[in-house]
C-alpha cells in the first residue's frame, strides 16, 4: 500500500468520523428540543385543567351575580390570596382584601376551602365549621344581604353535593347560587310535641313579657308587651311613658288608663300582628326557635282570666296563639 492510499483512507476515515459525530449531536439536539416538547406538551395539559377548574366558579359567577346591595361570599385559600377564580372576582369587585381568607371585608365575605401550601381543597370538616361561622354571622345581621357562591367547587376541587351537605339551613337573608342552593337540606331541629299550652321556662320566648327589645313604627321598646301596650293610644306622651316602664307588667298597668284609641278592639289583632312580626324578624334566633316549634299548638294558658288572646282550662279564642302559628308558618317558608 503506497503512503498516497494511506493517506486517502485516514481522510476518509476522518470524513466518517465527522458525520458520525455530526449526526450523533443532531440527535441528541432532537433528543432535547424533544424533551422540551414534552414538557410544553404537560405544561399545556396541566395550565388545561386549571383553567378547567377556574371555569367552574366562573360559570357561577357569569350566570348568578349578586345584587348591587347583596354581600358577596366567596371560597378563599388560607394565604389569602385572591388570585383566580371567585376570590379574584372578590378582590376585584366586592373589596377582598388581599392577605384576608376570611370573613368580611369590603362588601364581600371570605370562606377558606383551600390551603395553597398543599395545593389542596381544606377537609369538609373545617370547611363546615366556617361555614356555621358565616351563617351565625348572617343571622346576626338581619339588615345585611348575602349572595353565597358555589365555594369549594373550583380550584378547592369540592362537589356541589358535598358542600351542600354542610350547610345546615337558610337563613332568610342569605341567597344561595342554585348550583349547592337546590341541593340544600335543612337538619331538622323541629320539635315533635305537639301542644305547648304554657309561656314559660323553655317556651317563655313566646310570651310577650319576655325580655327581647322590639322597634316598631321608628319607637323602640323593651318588650312586645310594652309595644302593644302603647299601640293602644295616640298620645305620643303616653306611649313614652309606656316605653320607659320598668316591667312589662308596670307597662301593662299603664295601658289601663284612660284616653284609648276609639278604634283599638277593632284593630287590636292586627296590632298583635305587626308586634310580634317585628319581635321575631329582629330577633333572629327567636325566630328559629319559634320555627323549631314545628307544628305544636300554640295555646297562652292562663289564670288570669283572659279568653280572648288566651284560654282558660282549655275554653278561649287564643288570638295570641293563632297569631304565633301563622307567622310560624311564614318564617318556616319563607
Amino acid at each position: 500500500m503506497t503512503l498516497k492510499t494511506k493517506a486517502d483512507e485516514a481522510q476518509v476515515e476522518l470524513v466518517e468520523k465527522s458525520v458520525v459525530e455530526s449526526i450523533q449531536k443532531s440527535l441528541d439536539d432532537a433528543q432535547v428540543e424533544l424533551q422540551k416538547a414534552r414538557e410544553t406538551i404537560q405544561a399545556f395539559e396541566a395550565a388545561k385543567e386549571i383553567l378547567s377548574k377556574e371555569s367552574v366558579e366562573s360559570t357561577t359567577i357569569n350566570s348568578t351575580r349578586p345584587e348591587p346591595d347583596e354581600i358577596f361570599v366567596f371560597g378563599s385559600n388560607l394565604e389569602g390570596r385572591h388570585g383566580a377564580g371567585a376570590a379574584k372576582f372578590a378582590k376585584d369587585n366586592f373589596g377582598a382584601e388581599y392577605g384576608n381568607p376570611s370573613g368580611l371585608q369590603g362588601q364581600s365575605y371570605a370562606i377558606p376551602t383551600k390551603d395553597l401550601k398543599t395545593n389542596k381543597g381544606l377537609p369538609l370538616s373545617e370547611i363546615q365549621n366556617s361555614i356555621e361561622e358565616f351563617l351565625k354571622f348572617a343571622e346576626a345581621n338581619p339588615d345585611k344581604k348575602f349572595f353565597f357562591s358555589a365555594i369549594g367547587t373550583g380550584l378547592a376541587g369540592h362537589s356541589p353535593a358535598e358542600i351542600a351537605s354542610l350547610i345546615s339551613r337558610k337563613p332568610s337573608n342569605v341567597r344561595f347560587d342554585p348550583k349547592i342552593g337546590d341541593l340544600i337540606k335543612p337538619k331538622s331541629t323541629e320539635s315533635t310535641v305537639t301542644k305547648i299550652d304554657l309561656f314559660r321556662g323553655e317556651n317563655s320566648f313566646l310570651s310577650n313579657m319576655f325580655d327581647s327589645p322590639v322597634t316598631v313604627r321608628g319607637e323602640t321598646y323593651p318588650t312586645a308587651e310594652h309595644a302593644f301596650q302603647a299601640a293602644k293610644f295616640a298620645d305620643k306622651a303616653k306611649r313614652d311613658a309606656i316605653a320607659a316602664a320598668k316591667s312589662p307588667a308596670e307597662a301593662k298597668k299603664l295601658g289601663r288608663q284612660s284616653g284609648m284609641r276609639s278604634d283599638w278592639n277593632e284593630k287590636r289583632i292586627l296590632v298583635m300582628e305587626e308586634i310580634l312580626r317585628a319581635k321575631f324578624e329582629q330577633n333572629p334566633d327567636l325566630m328559629q326557635k319559634l320555627v323549631a316549634t314545628g307544628d305544636a299548638e300554640l295555646i297562652e294558658g292562663n289564670t288570669w282570666g283572659d279568653k280572648f288572646w288566651g284560654q282558660v282550662n282549655g275554653e278561649g279564642e287564643n288570638n295570641l296563639g293563632k297569631i304565633l302559628m301563622k307567622l310560624r308558618e311564614e318564617f318556616r317558608n319563607a
